[in-house]
């Protein structure tokens, strides 16, 4: 019976020095170039990844594959946030201008350019409505 107890204890203590032990082996840091959130039949869900540019760049995706919100950096090194339709077409980003003042730009399911909210060349807010063909229909201050 003691030999039991012995054998027992020295089960659980081996036991619980190797789960502090896994505990200890957890790295604080993972590092690769991209990471993905997979849904349960493998398809991308979220993709944390780099850009040919080596900015980094985070993409939710519908159960298709098209892109719904991505979070990125642009070339100028300024952050930008889309958000694009079902067929993967951009409808709206916030972002900055490559004077690196603030921008929003709503297009529609085409990918025609419909309102932009920005800053004018004086430092003054401006807003532009645009036609179909891409030019200004209208223009604030």
């Amino acid at each position: 019976a003691v030999g039991g107890l012995i054998g027992a204890t020295t089960a659980v203590l081996v036991m619980g020095a190797a789960a502090g032990a896994a505990r200890d082996e957890t790295p604080s840091v993972v590092r690769a170039h991209q990471f993905e959130v997979v849904t349960a039949d493998g398809k991308p869900a979220l993709v944390l990844g780099m850009t040919a540019n080596n900015t980094g760049t985070v993409t939710t995706l519908d159960g298709k594959g098209n892109k719904v919100v991505a979070l990125g950096v642009t070339t100028g090194g300024e952050g930008t946030i889309t958000t694009h339709n079902r067929k993967g077409r951009e409808l709206v980003r916030a972002g900055a201008t490559t004077s690196g003042e603030g921008v929003i730009i709503t297009q529609d399911a085409a990918g025609r350019k419909l309102i932009e909210i920005s800053v004018s060349t004086k430092g003054e807010p401006r807003v532009c409505a645009y036609k179909p063909d891409g030019t200004a229909r209208a223009t604030w201050p």
